[in-house]
């Protein structure tokens, strides 16, 4: 039994060292990891603020817009009633007013 008990003890010993090895190879490992996740931490931090500027420029654009809107409208509608015949008065004229 005693001889047994030796024979398992050196198995143990051999199996610590292996487990060992293994502990360091995973701490090596998860300290890479680190590195790498604070790397992408770093790139996800910088996305968040340039989608946080691009959407507050969407924002005023949107606000400009919907401000331009009346005026806009305003003006299709000038446009719009315009006849034809005065415009052939316009191209008539040879030297027209300074205003036209």
């Amino acid at each position: 039994m005693r001889v047994q008990l030796e024979k398992e003890e050196k198995n143990l010993q051999v199996a610590q060292v292996e487990v060992n090895a293994k502990m360091a190879e995973i701490d090596v490992k998860k300290k890479e990891a680190g590195k790498i996740k604070a790397e992408v931490q770093k790139v996800v931090d910088e996305c968040a603020e340039k989608a946080r500027v691009v959407k507050t420029n969407t924002d005023i654009a949107e606000e400009g817009k919907a401000k331009a809107e009346p005026e806009k409208l305003a003006a299709e509608e000038a446009l719009n009633s315009i006849e034809q015949a005065a415009i052939n008065n316009l191209v008539k004229l040879d030297n027209p007013p300074g205003i036209i």
